[in-house]
């Protein structure tokens, strides 16, 4: 089970997506994007991620996520006009996801990690496993 999605206040976004970028960066990634009139679609998966992006455009804001493999394939998704943006981090932040809703009713979820909840409700991890 996955933790709930919160969402993330606008002038939040920028700041949040480099953490996400930073703390997630070379882990596999799943980037789904839901259509309002035909349903989900998945547009890559197991590819690594390099970094999601926001800046501003035409009036609003666009947001651009980004992943590559050290073999060439490289992967871009821009999305138009963002109107929300939902985080959540689990497994004491080693999986994430990021779901942003678009003005003209896309939405796009990008999640890294494993997707299940791992770790016992409430452990914290603190390096120091196995050391002596």
């Amino acid at each position: 089970m996955q933790p709930e999605l919160h969402e993330i206040p606008q002038d939040q976004w920028l700041p949040m997506l480099d953490h996400f970028s930073r703390a997630h960066q070379g882990q596999q990634l799943e980037c789904v994007i839901v259509a309002p009139d035909s349903g989900q679609h998945r547009q890559v998966s197991r590819v690594p991620l390099l970094g999601i992006s926001t800046e501003p455009s035409d009036g609003g804001a666009k947001i651009t996520v980004i992943a590559g493999s050290p073999d060439g394939m490289l992967f871009s998704h821009e999305i138009a006009h963002p109107t929300r943006v939902k985080f959540a981090e689990w497994n004491d932040g080693v999986s994430g996801q990021v779901e942003i809703e678009a003005e003209d009713g896309f939405h796009t979820s990008v999640k890294v990690g494993p997707l299940d909840q791992l770790l016992p409700e409430g452990a914290v991890l603190d390096g120091n496993y196995g050391r002596q």
